[in-house]
């Protein structure tokens, strides 16, 4: 596998223009995060299609929870099913027990990281920081070790779209196909953006 296509599958493991901004409106409102494993689910795992510039991935990103907060990450590739990435997330952070040498690069680990944090640990209530009005959306703020910023189209709704900070600039996680699960609903569809890197993940297993 090239350079390039190793990189890929290491950030997979894992913008935000000007508009019309209004302040308040939604400071008191009730928002909630998406969570795979909010009703005691223990297992996940996506179809993931990546893409940058000419360099294509295929494969399955398969997430075991481990205990509260820790998560065993497994990236196999769609052909053949070998591993390319196997990692423990925590909180504090990622930690390989598998991963490429090409791919081992402070960047590519930072890119990870954020990715992950953002969809395994949703922001705790005491994270939030603010609430704003633009484009017609409602724009909730969370800041821990991440700064996300999810859009609703209104209270009680679920999320459009999270955009987060990672190490250099920012990157934008949507969230589509909800679908009912126990007494609420989760995305079976997700698309990320980083630069020109575009990624499609689409649910294909939630165990309990």
């Amino acid at each position: 596998m090239k350079k390039c296509g190793i990189l890929l599958a290491v950030i997979l493991l894992l913008s935000a223009c000007g508009g019309n901004v209004r302040r308040g409106g939604c400071a008191g409102a009730d928002f909630r995060v998406p969570s795979y494993f909010a009703a005691g689910q223990k297992l996940a795992a996506f179809k993931i299609s990546a893409q940058a510039y000419s360099h294509r991935l295929d494969g399955i990103l398969q997430i075991k929870k481990m205990d509260e907060d820790s998560f065993d990450v497994t990236l196999f590739a769609a052909a053949g099913g070998y591993k390319l990435v196997q990692a423990v997330v925590t909180p504090e952070g990622t930690d390989y027990s598998f991963l490429p040498k090409m791919a081992d690069s402070a960047a590519a680990r930072a890119k990870a990281d954020a990715f992950l944090r953002v969809l395994l640990f949703p922001p705790a209530s005491s994270a939030r920081k603010n609430c704003r009005m633009k484009d017609g959306l409602n724009i909730v703020t969370y800041k821990d070790a991440v700064t996300r910023r999810y859009a609703y189209a209104e209270p009680g709704s679920a999320p459009q779209y999270v955009t987060y900070n990672k190490t250099l600039g920012s990157a934008r996680l949507n969230f589509d196909q909800y679908a009912p699960y126990e007494e609420g609903e989760i995305p079976h569809y997700l698309f990320y953006r980083d630069g020109k890197l575009e990624a499609e993940l689409a649910l294909l297993t939630l165990k309990k």
